[in-house]
């Protein structure tokens, strides 16, 4: 009969294994076209959880300034597929100008084609609608850095 001291080791050699395992993360490029503004880098981690996917990531793009500022959006959410689309809906907030603390809440929406993985997406915040409004383009499916 095994020690509790060796189920214990074992147990810990488990954990860190599964826990350096390296999960490659799906990024997209959503390009709005709007002027002053990169286009946005969708970096995301998928989780199988029975035919639905939790989703975790990263939104992040560059206000075309001097210096260039760089805002970044915690993204979390859902993604499945509908048909023959993949539909992706995440949940986002970040810093939107750290100086003053002001945060950023709102929300991205993307359906891609199930074999190119690429499509269109909507992002809206979750402030006053006619001053935010939503903005829309392309999503591309790119190399993640």
């Amino acid at each position: 009969m095994k020690s509790f001291c060796q189920i214990l080791l074992i147990c810990i050699l488990n954990v860190t294994s599964v826990a350096k395992a390296e999960v490659a993360p799906f990024c997209w490029s959503l390009d709005s076209g709007l002027v002053g503004v990169s286009s946005t880098t969708l970096k995301l981690y998928a989780t199988d959880m029975g035919g639905q996917y939790s989703v975790l990531g990263t939104a992040s793009f560059n206000l075309i300034t001097f210096p260039p500022v760089t805002r970044v959006r915690l993204v979390s959410g859902t993604a499945a597929t509908v048909n023959d689309k993949i539909e992706i809906s995440l949940n986002a907030s970040g810093t939107e100008d750290s100086e003053r603390g002001i945060l950023w809440t709102g929300t991205y929406h993307l359906i891609l084609d199930a074999t190119t993985l690429s499509g269109e997406f909507l992002s809206r915040a979750s402030e006053d609608a006619s001053f935010n409004p939503a903005i829309s383009g392309e999503a591309s499916l790119t190399i993640c850095q």
